[in-house]
């Protein structure tokens, strides 16, 4: 199987589900290998909140969406589908990703630690799409959500939001 992820280029993905699978030999055992996928839900659930309080969305609405992301049909198949359990892990390395851009563009942050958090930023994303390409899409939901947000504040912010996450 990890040949058939090494073929497609996504082998972050391959070696993660390979390792789910390391971790049990009798089907009655994978609840640790969905254990672990579900852990990475939860985690997706609460950067996906962390994002939009960023954004200064309601707290209320902030927890619905966050809520509604990881409840989605693929979402949910993943947590039960050993199969699909890296699809979260993508998810994840691009919502970090977009963490990153969010605080490296945050007024206080200058010099050598903007340079560090966009590197960390390109490294996350770019892991994320060699585990799967929903990652990639992920984070371009994200970047626009942040763009559209700075358009009724700040015309300066706009174009430099624009150049740190169309760099990508």
């Amino acid at each position: 199987m990890a040949d058939w992820f090494m073929q497609l280029g996504r082998p972050l993905g391959g070696a993660i589900l390979c390792f789910q699978f390391s971790l049990f030999h009798h089907i009655g055992d994978a609840y640790i290998a969905r254990g672990i996928t579900f852990i990475g839900l939860v985690l997706l659930l609460v950067a996906i909140y962390i994002f939009l309080r960023h954004e200064y969305f309601p707290e209320n609405l902030s927890a619905l969406v966050a809520f509604g992301c990881v409840t989605l049909p693929g979402a949910l198949v993943s947590a039960f589908w050993l199969g699909g359990g890296f699809i979260i892990f993508s998810l994840l390395a691009s919502v970090f990703s977009v963490l990153l851009c969010q605080t490296a563009l945050r007024k206080e942050v200058k010099d050598i630690r903007f340079y560090c958090l966009i590197l960390t930023a390109i490294l996350a994303e770019i892991a994320s799409a060699l585990i799967y390409q929903t990652g990639a899409m992920m984070f371009l939901v994200f970047a626009a959500v942040t763009i559209v947000k700075t358009l009724k504040t700040d015309d300066h912010l706009v174009s430099q939001n624009s150049i740190i996450y169309g760099g990508f």
